[in-house]
């Protein structure tokens, strides 16, 4: 079931899912754990139920991901900062 609001926005109107909904907590923390286990967005979406771009979206919205840094000792900037 899809509703249309009244309001056209440029040529299309806009729509409205009402299966639409928000990450529980204990999703969030699987996503957590599963971009520290290095999976891939797809492998957590098809843990969760959800879709790849939702995982996606969830790491790109909230400041608690921090990716994993690929350079060497010492961070990007090299041992001596």
């Amino acid at each position: 079931m899809v509703i249309r609001l009244e309001k056209p926005v440029g040529r299309k109107c806009r729509t409205v899912n009402p299966s639409y909904s928000h990450l529980s907590a204990h999703e969030r923390h699987e996503i957590m754990a599963g971009v520290a286990c290095g999976l891939s967005f797809r492998a957590i979406g098809r843990r969760l139920g959800r879709p790849a771009s939702t995982v996606s979206r969830e790491i790109r919205r909230n400041t608690w991901f921090t990716p994993p840094t690929t350079a060497g000792p010492g961070g990007p900037t090299g041992p001596h900062g």
